[in-house]
């Protein structure tokens, strides 16, 4: 079983929802430490002259840093966030399409008064659904796997029965110096995908590594997932 692990990340651009389609199960590692400011809290979406601007919510200030994980942290003010970010939302894109009902659902996660940890992936499980993706789904607070870093990735991969590990291209270099992975490359491949260009309104040219709200937004439905599935291609394998 192809089997990735991520943290939930806010409102994710494209290739984490392609990974999640590509594995047969996905551990959303929900028990992570906060970093402020990270893809945990923020997003982007495009701007005018071919920039960006965030999208943020803003953790509770209520437990101390280094105790703040993704699954025990609230938001400081859920209501005021969700508005903010649907004013920036009817400000980019406007209001007239079923794509913008649809974000508006999701965006609604943001007021639940449950952890970060919850509201993230409630978000990204709707945005799934969107996308026709019925991956199986499992979160890492629940299965019972203490460690860190790789020791924790390794035992969650083995409560889930994984035979193969699906490995964003962005852990390879931090695995590289790991002797834990040294003898176990040939179970790892590396997701692949290269986002395709699409329309962004006021932008000459393509700004890439938007979330994934963006191309929804500007295409809608049927062309989003398109879109989603041009850019997906097979997984490299480590060796």
């Amino acid at each position: 079983m192809l089997t990735a692990v991520m943290q939930p990340t806010f409102l994710p651009w494209l290739g984490y929802f392609d990974m999640i389609r590509r594995a047969d199960a996905f551990v959303f590692l929900d028990d992570a430490q906060l970093s402020p400011k990270s893809w945990l809290v923020r997003n982007r979406i495009p701007k005018m002259n071919d920039s960006h601007e965030w999208l943020s919510i803003r953790a509770s200030s209520n437990l101390p840093l280094n105790r703040r994980f993704l699954n025990h942290t609230k938001l400081k003010d859920g209501l005021a966030d969700s508005n903010r970010i649907r004013s920036q939302i009817e400000m980019r894109y406007g209001i007239n399409s079923e794509a913008y009902s649809l974000i508006l659902n999701v965006l609604r996660e943001i007021e639940s008064p449950v952890s970060i940890s919850e509201i993230n992936i409630s978000m990204i499980q709707k945005l799934c659904s969107f996308f026709s993706i019925d991956t199986l789904i499992f979160k890492a607070s629940e299965l019972g796997v203490s460690g860190s870093r790789s020791n924790k990735i390794l035992g969650l991969l083995n409560v889930v029965g994984a035979s193969r590990y699906l490995v964003a291209p962005g852990s390879i270099s931090y695995m590289k110096l790991d002797p834990i992975w040294a003898d176990r490359t040939d179970r790892c491949v590396i997701h692949n995908y290269e986002t395709q260009p699409y329309y962004q309104r006021g932008c000459k040219k393509f700004v890439s590594h938007m979330s994934v709200i963006d191309v929804i937004l500007e295409l809608g439905e049927r062309a989003a997932v398109e879109v989603l599935r041009a850019g997906s291609r097979e997984p490299i394998a480590w060796n």
